[in-house]
């Protein structure tokens, strides 16, 4: 254990634990808020309409069994999230809104976060209890795991999370006895019940007390007894976990795929063989060669919690080793573990009294930890723009077919249907018994045609024409519409949420800035694309409410490095009597075409794909113009009409 003389340090220090817990879990839970309200959507995606319709349908007539409960979705096991969904359905007043699902959500994620804070607290060091907080607060709060933020039915990754952390605090913190079996087995099992990951919690907790018992020969038999539960109850719960034929093409089709895959996995945030040695590094040389006797209870913790990660992105490069090239974002919160316990043992080297060169380590292994987690943020930001447009497409489309659209899921883009299987969407649509559950956003297209009633237990939000429905107001005694409105029952977690994000007004995309008209004074740019259709389609036309995606090329930056720019790209939408700048973001496109025809290098990294966000834009027709630097704009010779629009409810 630590030496004794840091009493004064604890009884100092101490106090302000509780301070700091609340600022991180506070500072996390409102970054993730915002990232929901500015790329997030209240319609359901993608697996969350199988895997959740069903189940408030039958909730809601009385037929939902046990055993549909724990039924197998796809390899998981997801109870723990359909009991969260269904509390939640209740709540909002029987409606499902995957906004409401993913707040909850991310509150959990909140909780389970500041698990590893409040082990670190335990060595008393400040150094130590700062660094891991930085770390949480930066795994908390940047959008790298953006997937996993905006969709409520990700919730079983979160949850998993915090019941694994439990699990391994248990083993590092308990003592040896029949009530840490007792406690530990139950926690084991409720990982089972999250999601296929689950299993890996017996195996980090059974690398915990494996570890305790070497290091203390006096627990040794009571630690190996306790480890072979733990691992008797991982190898059963292995065995038990479902294999889908149909995710069989997924997996690693041999040792080759799942080494390369295994290669990319264990060193994620960071490349290849520099990820290992950082990740991974710390935690034996602190335990086995620079601890000198001072291994703590938290040291185990963390131990675990680096066992786990590297668990993980071992059954990644399994499960998903065919042709894998990076680590996606719904799988980076799976491998943050091993991330938080490398910080943490980096700082027990830095804070040691060993050598130079071990503290030297530390530092680098931190300050590259740190950046890393920036820089895939960074990465990973015009993915979480392209999921919020996605978004946002699948709620209008969704929206059109409710009302009377069969054409609305035909031959649309990828992603502009929120399942992957239109027809079978369709028909489910169609049943009258599911419809009155779906979100506002969805539904608010229907009631211009007052085909929606009223639910008991909702609040009602209205939204008024006169105003071309860019606000919503509401309340939860009656309907009082006005003049020219609609009103639409909404949950009273729905009708919460949505009158947040009007009133936070953020948005992932960059926003208008007003600015002088400037001269077009080159050629060199081209517009290839626009909303995911080609420019010859014409009128272009958009709504304000709605981001617009563009596709094309301009001159190069005078800075490329890889796919990052600098200065970046500028979009401007140029009027008769006004004009609109919007910064289009740093990354910058592969286009050898374009290098090719103008026989010139630097265009190879000419290309790109922007998301730019029109509601500040006053409604008019616009030239697009291109400028990758400061002094060069480019008309594209395309114009736009911006409009008002036209649906009540589904920007919120």
């Amino acid at each position: 254990m630590e030496p004794s003389a840091g009493t004064k340090q604890r009884r100092t220090f101490a106090p302000s634990l509780p301070a700091l817990c609340i600022v991180v879990f506070a500072a996390i839970a409102t970054a993730r808020l915002l990232i929901l309200m500015a790329g997030g959507a209240s319609v359901p995606f993608w697996d969350q309409w199988g895997g959740e319709n069903s189940i408030f349908s039958a909730f809601h007539n009385g037929t939902l069994t046990w055993e549909a409960m724990f039924a197998a979705h796809n390899e998981h096991r997801i109870f723990w999230t359909r009991l969260l969904t269904i509390a939640l359905f209740e709540i909002n007043g029987k409606q499902w809104d995957n906004q409401v699902e993913a707040a909850l959500s991310n509150l959990i994620y909140c909780l389970a976060l500041l698990v590893p804070l409040l082990i670190a607290s335990l060595n008393q060091r400040k150094i130590q209890i700062f660094s891991v907080a930085l770390v949480v607060l930066l795994a908390g709060s940047l959008p790298f795991g953006w997937e996993n933020t905006l969709v409520g039915f990700q919730s079983q990754f979160y949850i998993n999370t915090l019941l694994a952390m439990l699990a391994i605090a248990t083993a590092a913190l308990s003592g040896i006895g029949v009530r840490t079996i007792a406690v530990l087995s139950l926690l084991v099992l409720f990982s089972f019940a999250s999601m296929a990951n689950g299993v890996l919690t017996a195996f980090a907790c059974a690398a915990v007390l494996v570890a305790r018992g070497v290091a203390d020969r006096r627990l040794l038999r009571g630690s190996l007894l306790i480890a072979a539960i733990a691992l008797a109850l991982g190898v059963a719960g292995y065995l038990s976990t479902p294999s889908p034929p149909h995710h069989a093409a997924l997996k690693a089709h041999d040792l080759a795929e799942l080494a390369a895959a295994s290669w990319i996995t264990s060193s994620w945030p960071l490349p290849p063989f520099v990820g290992q040695l950082v990740l991974f590094l710390p935690c034996p040389v602190w335990m086995l060669f620079a601890a000198r006797g001072q291994r703590t209870s938290a040291d185990f913790f963390f131990l675990g919690l680096n066992a786990l990660g590297l668990l993980n992105a071992a059954a990644i490069a399994y499960s998903r080793g065919h042709d894998l090239v990076e680590v996606t974002s719904r799988y980076t919160d799976t491998i943050l573990p091993s991330c938080i316990a490398a910080s943490y043992f980096a700082a027990r080297l830095i804070s040691s009294d060993r050598r130079i060169p071990e503290r030297l380590f530390g530092c680098a292994s931190y300050l590259l930890i740190v950046s890393a987690l920036i820089a895939q943020s960074v990465i990973q930001l015009p993915k979480l723009q392209e999921r919020a447009y996605f978004l946002r497409m699948s709620t209008i489309n969704t929206a059109d077919f409710l009302d009377g659209n069969d054409n609305a899921f035909v031959k649309k883009p990828h992603g502009h249907v929120p399942y992957p299987d239109p027809a079978r969407l369709g028909e489910s649509l169609r049943e009258r018994d599911q419809t009155s559950f779906l979100p506002t956003s969805l539904l608010g297209v229907r009631a211009l045609s007052n085909h929606l009633e009223g639910a008991a237990g909702r609040c009602y939000l209205s939204s008024s024409a006169k105003n071309h429905f860019s606000t919503i107001s509401g309340e939860c005694k009656g309907v009082h519409a006005g003049d020219g409105a609609v009103a639409v029952a909404t949950g009273p977690l729905s009708a919460a949420l949505m009158s947040a994000r009007q009133s936070l007004d953020v948005s992932i995309f960059p926003r208008a800035a007003p600015i002088l008209l400037p001269e077009t004074n080159s050629d060199l740019c081209s517009l290839d694309g626009f909303n995911e259709g080609p420019t010859s389609r014409v009128p272009l036309t958009s709504s304000v409410d709605v981001p617009i995606r563009l596709s094309g090329w301009a001159a190069p930056a005078r800075f490329n490095l890889s796919r990052i720019a600098w200065p970046e790209l500028k979009l401007v939408l140029g009027g008769e009597h006004r004009a609109y700048a919007f910064n289009a973001g740093l990354s910058r496109t592969v286009r050898p075409d374009v290098a090719l025809a103008l026989k010139n290098p630097r265009f190879d990294q000419s290309g790109f794909d922007a998301f730019i966000d029109p509601r500040d834009v006053e409604t008019g027709t616009y030239r697009i113009i291109l400028a990758s630097s400061s002094g060069t704009y480019c008309d594209t010779g395309h114009r736009v009409e911006i409009t008002h629009p036209s649906r009540p409810f589904s920007r919120f």
